[in-house]
């Protein structure tokens, strides 16, 4: 708990001040998701950090919501997937 709640207070703090790395970090490579927020970083500063909070922390709710198994198929789902 105290663990988890710290590195939720670094990753945020990180995602505000450099945002490129919060995201190459979080997604441990170099993608396009890295160059996406340099640009938007170095371009307009507010987006690159909004895009980099998202991909931290709220990319895998939207993975989960859009990708959800119906009652009457059994498909498997990917999870890990990367846009």
């Amino acid at each position: 708990p105290l663990k988890s709640i710290i590195s939720t207070i670094y990753r945020v703090i990180l995602c505000t001040l450099l945002p490129p790395v919060a995201v190459w970090l979080h997604g441990g490579e170099c993608s396009l998701h890295v160059l996406l927020t340099l640009i938007l970083w170095i371009a307009f500063i507010i987006p690159g950090v909004l895009y980099a909070l998202w991909f931290c922390f709220f990319r895998t709710l939207f993975i989960n919501r859009s990708k959800t198994n119906s009652s009457d198929a059994k498909v498997t789902v990917d999870r890990n997937v990367y846009f």
